[in-house]
């Protein structure tokens, strides 16, 4: 989800976005982005993502994710800080350079943000607004395997495995550049 420059998936949500430059963990991508962002001022919000039907995100009729892990996350992603995008009211400061999403720094853990019924059905709140925990959870990998975290969680409370999924590469559009002619 979200706007492309170049091949480049900008992420980010109202007036403000940051060019996601693909690192690997939440951190680095976090650093990176404050280092290195190519913030790009917008003149209207993006339009809101439809929501994909449930029978395509399993994570819709799951949710156990957000009710078990603590998601933490660099400081920066908040929208009190310039490229922020994390709603601040949601957010509980961990160390100086660490937040977390309240309600998940707990015993009983559930994320402020999700709605619904872990377990039956659920959603995220802030979906597009998420922080890169969140958007790095994968449900499957590149080659389509189940993600095992979730198939571990997904058993402890019942719920059916999630079968191997055969990956949609959707192609994105990439400027090139003209041959210089002489």
């Amino acid at each position: 989800m979200g706007l492309f420059l170049q091949g480049k998936k900008i992420l980010g949500v109202g007036r403000w976005q940051a060019l996601d430059f693909g690192y690997g963990s939440d951190m680095m991508r976090a650093a990176h982005l404050r280092v290195f962002a190519l913030v790009i001022r917008m003149d209207a919000a993006p339009a809101p993502a439809a929501a994909p039907a449930p029978e395509e995100n399993p994570c819709l009729s799951c949710g156990l994710c957000c009710s078990h892990f603590r998601i933490s996350f660099y400081h920066g992603e908040v929208d009190d800080m310039p490229c922020g995008f994390v709603p601040a009211e949601m957010v509980e400061q961990l160390t100086p350079f660490r937040a977390c999403m309240k309600g998940t720094n707990q015993v009983d853990r559930r994320c402020v943000a999700l709605v619904g019924t872990p377990g039956a059905q659920t959603f995220c709140s802030i979906y597009e607004r998420r922080p890169t925990p969140c958007r790095e959870f994968e449900i499957w990998d590149a080659l389509g395997v189940p993600n095992e975290r979730c198939q571990q969680l997904r058993a402890a409370h019942g719920l059916s495995p999630l079968l191997p999924h055969v990956p949609v590469v959707a192609e994105v559009p990439v400027a090139v550049e003209a041959p210089l002619v002489r």
